[in-house]
This record gives structure tokens, sequence and C-alpha cells, in this order.
């Protein structure tokens, strides 16, 4: 009798393949942006992360930790900043731009949020912290 041995290592690797997929996918759905020097920049129909773009534009790794960046995606603003996380500057960019990201997707009314709860890579994460409605 032959005897079938579960390959660890292909199963891995489609799960990461289908998690990069599905984050991609993810990320052609939503609106990004970044505030880079009191302005806020977007990115509209890229499979690109935020860091990926950050890279393009020349940006390091500890300045993009500390940036504000987010989405827009059905119904909702998210605003955050280093590991999905956010603070009082987050807070403040949010009331500020808020309403940029609004008429940029041209939009009527939208959540705004602060933080994302991190889940599993390739899923759908929720926001934390609800701060306004516009």
């Amino acid at each position: 009798m032959k005897k079938e041995f579960y390959n660890v290592n292909k199963f891995e690797n489609l799960k990461e393949i289908n998690s990069k997929v599905n984050a991609e996918e993810f990320h052609k759905q939503r609106v990004a942006f970044l505030v880079v020097n009191n302005e806020i920049i977007f990115l509209k129909n890229s499979s690109k992360s935020h860091l990926e773009w950050a890279k393009e534009l020349g940006i390091n790794i500890n300045d993009f930790n500390e940036l504000t960046r987010g989405f827009y995606n059905d119904g909702n603003i998210v605003f955050y900043k280093g590991n999905f996380d956010y603070d009082d500057n987050v807070i403040n960019d949010a009331k500020k731009y808020a309403i940029k990201v609004k008429e940029y997707c041209n939009i009527e009314s939208a959540k705004v949020f602060v933080g994302v709860i991190i889940g599993k890579v390739g899923e759908k994460w929720p926001p934390k912290k609800l701060i306004f409605t516009l």
C-alpha cells in the first residue's frame, strides 16, 4: 500500500500565495492615502501596499512608521500609523484630512476611524475606534 505524505512546505507556500493574492485584491479595492509634509496624497486602483508605495516615493522605513496613512473602503475612512495603531497625531490628522478623503473619493458620507485590529494576512481587518461620521 502506497502512503501519501502531507507536504507541509507546499501547503505553507500555497497559503502564503493565497494570502498575498487576497491582500492585493483588498489593496485594489481601497483608496490608500499617506500624509507627507502636511499634505495628503492618494493611491487608487493599485495592488501596492502602503510600504511598497512609500518606498517608491523615497520614504525610508523609520519615517514611514511615523507617517499617518490609511484608506477608504466600504463607507469607512481609516487612519493609522506604525503597526496599524493610532495616537493623538493620527486623531488630529483624521480630523484635518477626512474631508479631503471624502472629496477625493466623491462620497456622500463616511465613518471615520483610527487604528486597525490586526487579523490574519489576506483577511479583512476591522477598524479600532470610531471618532466621527462625515
